[in-house]
């Protein structure tokens, strides 16, 4: 949405990843549902004004934004979702996953706060965040890095659905230090995987070449999701913001309340 002081940002999320979770009342509002880990309360919201902010991102940069990463990516959810055993994604395809996770780099308040805390400056996330979208668009620093990772990409097709974080994504290390994991959640059915580049050959032991591969998981995987829900929820829990919010389906939002809260 539009108004005189700009567009209605969405902040962390954008609406169409949103939406994926979201389910329609008795009003027919599109809502998404999400625990505030501050209460430990399950509330509701409407996807066009959760997270939003009005001219938080430049016009521009809601265009670079949408063009460069939401558009892109919402062709290869659908692919994925559609997903039949021994299909890929071609190279285009695999580069908009890339790109998200870059843009959704520079939307988090994280992001913002080590550039602040190395360069020695004082200014806005706002600010910073606006610079580096543009910046990225003409120079892909983020994409240049993260490109060389290898990714797993994980198709849920058990009945346990993923929750998400505020940021869409939550880190953590893997068996050593150097095995800096990015675990990304863009529906209650698709996660993506970020590993350290040459993981995928070194846990197949040799037999896979290839920088990416697509992991459908079943019922009998249903406790690895459990895993990554909970990571999900610790992670939130860590980050120094106020909207410490896990967004979900209602059934997996009752059962992981009632485990934290234990």
């Amino acid at each position: 949405m539009s108004t005189k002081n700009g567009i209605n940002s969405h902040v962390f999320i954008p609406k169409s990843i949103l939406n994926r979770f979201a389910v329609r009342d008795e009003k027919n509002n599109i809502i998404v549902k999400y625990i505030d880990l501050n209460d430990m309360k399950i509330k509701s919201a409407r996807t066009a004004s959760f997270n939003t902010q009005i001219g938080y991102y430049a016009q521009n940069n809601e265009k670079i934004l949408d063009q460069e990463s939401e558009a892109r990516i919402g062709s290869v959810i659908v692919k994925l979702l559609k997903l039949n055993e021994g299909d890929e994604l071609n190279k285009k395809e695999i580069n908009a996953l890339y790109k998200f996770l870059a843009y959704q780099i520079l939307r988090t308040d994280y992001f913002s706060e080590q550039l602040k805390e190395k360069l020695r400056i004082n200014i806005k996330n706002k600010d910073i965040k606006n610079i580096m979208i543009k910046e990225e668009k003409e120079l892909n620093i983020v994409y240049g890095v993260i490109k060389k990772l290898d990714i797993h990409i994980i198709v849920n097709k058990t009945e346990n659905k993923f929750i998400m974080p505020i940021n869409t994504m939550y880190t953590f290390n893997g068996e050593s230090e150097n095995d800096y994991i990015w675990i990304q959640i863009l529906s209650p059915d698709i996660a993506i995987v970020f590993m350290p580049e040459g993981k995928i050959n070194e846990i197949s032991n040799g037999k896979i070449e290839s920088k990416v591969q697509i992991l459908q998981f079943r019922e009998e995987q249903n406790e690895i999701i459990d895993g990554f829900n909970i990571r999900a929820i610790g992670a939130q829990c860590k980050e120094k913001i106020k909207m410490k919010y896990i967004i979900g389906r209602q059934k997996e939002l009752e059962k992981y309340l009632k485990i934290v809260n234990k």
